[in-house]
């Protein structure tokens, strides 16, 4: 706590004003099943370990789901999904973009086309464009956990020239965790890869790595912003607040538009979260 605190000193850096974090802290467990993230409207920030996130099963058989943010009426949902090991689910076709990040576990993405993806572990990410059909299937031997993000038309952007792939590709796009490129950004020494949308002009979603032990600058953004963490492991911390206890693959994190906040890797491990902002954010703002 004390090297965080004087590394704001050190910069200069103060909090804006803010609700804590205690009201909801990990009584997000009744809230669940609206999405971690349902109270937002009274800005409250939400930090969920993963080991209280609540699951429940969900067609097809096997599937088991943890909704993080959004209900089904309003313009993107994040959800955590967990697939038997051995399974295939679908196949799906969405209306809307679909992001998905592997989180534990290994699948293999296919479509009709046909197409196999290469074994997807734990880093690697998918993008899905609206009307295609595609399924996942988790490897044998292990289940496997996704993030998925789910954005609906009309909130669709341009992608950044910092994703892998030419704009509105015709088919699902998946690539191994070996491939990710990311660059560093204006944050201290965090690192990006833009995966869907502008973070100028519209909602945005992209990978972010911290590399290990290190603290990011306070940061705060005009749009919400929904974090998961998807390999390693951060603390955050909120004002008025000590710094959570370190959060690992499958936990999730809400910060309201404004909320100013750090993160710190842990010391022996890169830590890769998966950000998404309902809206355009520009630069952090500090």
């Amino acid at each position: 706590m004390a090297t965080w605190l004087k590394n704001r000193q050190r910069l200069g850096l103060r909090w804006v004003t803010g609700t804590g974090l205690a009201a909801v802290a990990v009584a997000c467990a009744s809230t669940v099943a609206a999405g971690l993230a349902a109270d937002h409207g009274n800005d409250r920030p939400v930090v969920a370990p993963a080991a209280d996130m609540r699951w429940a099963s969900v067609e097809p058989q096997g599937v088991q789901q943890s909704p993080l943010w959004g209900n089904g009426q309003e313009p993107s949902q994040g959800t955590l999904q967990r697939l038997k090991a051995g399974m295939t689910a679908g196949p799906f076709r969405e209306s809307g973009e679909t992001i998905g990040v592997v989180i534990g576990g290994t699948v293999t993405l296919r479509t009709p086309a046909p197409y196999a993806s290469a074994p997807l572990g734990p880093g690697s990410w998918f993008r899905i464009p609206p009307g295609s059909a595609y399924s996942v299937q988790a490897q044998t031997g292990r289940e496997a956990v996704l993030g998925l993000i789910q954005v609906e038309p009309g909130d669709a952007g341009a992608l950044t020239e910092l994703t892998h792939t030419a704009a509105k590709p015709a088919l699902p796009t998946a690539i191994p965790a070996k491939a990710v490129q990311v660059r560093t950004v204006e944050a201290g020494d965090l690192a990006m890869t833009g995966l869907w949308g502008n973070r100028q002009r519209t909602a945005s979603c992209a990978l972010v790595r911290q590399p290990a032990g290190k603290l990011a600058l306070m940061r705060s953004y005009p749009a919400d912003t929904h974090l998961i963490i998807v390999t390693g492991s951060a603390a955050v911390l909120l004002e008025g607040q000590k710094p959570s206890k370190p959060l690992g693959p499958g936990s999730y994190m809400a910060i309201p538009a404004g909320a100013p906040y750090l993160t710190r890797a842990a010391k022996d491990q890169n830590c890769l979260m998966l950000e998404y902002h309902p809206g355009p954010v520009d630069a952090p703002t500090r």
